[in-house]
């Protein structure tokens, strides 16, 4: 497995957009740091009906340089020298090194393959994660927890009923979830996105976008937090 290259172009309406805007004075000028207001709020307007509530573009948006790096922020942001971060194996390899910079520790969890995966053809939703041992890795050092749904690389779209299991655990210890949702329009299953569990999950949660993902466009490395 390698990096992922998409083989065609972003839509049409995208790249005129961005010629458009290289002949505006402002946008080849310096962004306020949490990401233009006009991009913020159209991010709110697009996800609000998907979280069922107004999400408010000032206070709940922030806009990053790739996904990535909203990822790196919210590390940065919350975890301690010695906190531990718990992630779910196999996942998105710069998880590490960006929970190691500010001096977290990885806590490895592992999603366990299907019985005859390695000779059938099988789903990416048999694909389980054993919950007493989710609970068995919180320690009262656990600070985050990294939840990728739909899933990199295995494509797995986790379902409502371990959402909840893996928000309740959260809710018990207290426990921030990240939310990795930069494939959140590449599903064939319903998708539920944890953070609209209940107000005590939203209240723990930071949801990750990337623009690169939703139109193609990686390169351009516009990402954003919710929360």
């Amino acid at each position: 497995m390698g990096q992922g290259f998409y083989g065609y172009n972003p839509p049409a309406f995208v790249l005129d957009a961005a010629k458009q805007a290289l002949d505006k004075v402002d946008c080849n000028q310096y962004s306020p740091t949490k990401g233009r207001p006009r991009l913020k709020k159209a991010i709110a307007a697009a996800y609000s009906p998907f979280f069922g509530r107004e999400i408010d573009p000032e206070k709940e948006v922030t806009i990053t340089t790739g996904a990535n790096e909203g990822m790196l922020s919210a590390f940065m942001a919350f975890l301690e020298d010695g906190d531990e971060v718990i992630l779910f194996e196999p996942f998105f390899d710069q998880y590490i090194s960006n929970i190691e910079m500010p001096g977290g520790k990885v806590v490895y969890v592992p999603l366990h393959p299907p019985k005859d995966g390695a000779t059938k053809t099988t789903s990416a939703s048999e694909w389980t994660l054993d919950m007493s041992e989710l609970e068995k890795a919180v320690t009262d050092k656990t600070r985050m927890i990294v939840l990728n749904s739909p899933h990199n690389p295995i494509g797995k779209v986790f379902s409502k009923q371990e959402l909840q299991a893996i928000a309740d655990i959260c809710v018990k210890h207290n426990i921030l979830i990240l939310s990795d949702e930069v494939y959140d329009r590449l599903y064939y299953v319903p998708f539920t996105r944890i953070a609209t569990l209940s107000p005590e999950v939203a209240r723990l949660t930071l949801t990750v976008g990337s623009g690169g993902k939703n139109f193609y466009c990686t390169g351009w490395r516009v990402g954003w937090l919710i929360g």
